[in-house]
């Protein structure tokens, strides 16, 4: 059951809000957000269709759980067959719970068991509130955010799962992380009344499994913050079209014309 709590004059914050509920709200957050600065047609059409999840955000629920205790919940392994095959789907149909391979399972315990070691990491998310769900209005719309750990009121955690370490930094400009970092900061700020530092734990879901923990500097999020404000602005006026025309320069890998 949900349980909701009002600690400002417009931000809601609710615990054991279902991730189904969240993502039919129709309140914007980081994804729809960032959906709308790659294309505003692109967010209009996802903002009105469900998708599915995949195999690999999957995984990052399940390490989600994992590391918030209550796999058990909601898991359990399955049988130690391809997934295609007549008794995996027999075991599906036969389960309370949602099933996951020996396989899958062996990888998120090597995954949380690196976390853990890592110093920085085990504290972040030690005696941490989980997955609470923040709403409010903002001009014309409303605006959310899901944190995955929360350290009421000194700090925000973010878990990512990714195949290397060593791309995250790549992955924060991609997936706009750094958009991401910049509205949950500002929608838990109205529920609290200050900015909140806000850290990425990040594991790799692949040997050796390693574990880095990630800030953002001021001035990234503050470029993050100023592209929200900029993308929450379209939305409100909806401005929902595409650039329709744009002109295409050679990559330099390409070389020369003159060469």
């Amino acid at each position: 059951m949900k349980h909701l709590m009002l600690l400002s004059k417009s931000c809601e914050v609710i615990t054991n809000e279902s991730m189904e509920d969240y993502h039919a709200n129709e309140a914007y957050g980081s994804s729809a957000i960032n959906d709308y600065i790659k294309s505003p047609a692109l967010a209009h059409w996802r903002k009105s269709h469900n998708t599915k999840s995949t195999a690999a955000m999957q995984i990052g629920t399940a390490f989600h759980e994992l590391c918030q205790g209550t796999f058990e919940d909601h898991y359990e392994v399955g049988p130690d067959v391809d997934r295609r095959t007549k008794v995996w789907k027999e075991a599906v149909g036969q389960s309370d719970k949602r099933l996951i391979t020996p396989v899958d399972f062996n990888i998120l315990r090597l995954m949380h068991g690196k976390l853990l070691s890592n110093a920085y990491a085990s504290e972040l998310i030690q005696d941490a509130e989980y997955e609470t769900t923040f709403r409010m209005p903002y001009k014309n719309i409303s605006i959310q955010c899901r944190a995955d750990a929360l350290h009421r009121w000194s700090h925000i955690v973010d878990i990512k799962t990714t195949q290397d370490v060593d791309s995250f930094e790549k992955s924060v400009v991609h997936f706009g992380y750094f958009r991401q970092a910049a509205l949950y900061r500002f929608i838990i700020a109205e529920a609290c009344g200050k900015l909140l530092p806000f850290t990425f734990v990040v594991c790799e879901k692949q040997a050796p499994f390693r574990c880095i923990v990630f800030d953002l500097s001021n001035e990234y999020l503050e470029l993050g913050w100023r592209q929200v404000e900029a993308a929450i602005e379209g939305i409100c006026n909806n401005n929902w079209q595409d650039e329709q025309y744009a002109c295409l320069d050679k990559p330099n890998w390409l070389g020369s014309a003159n060469e």
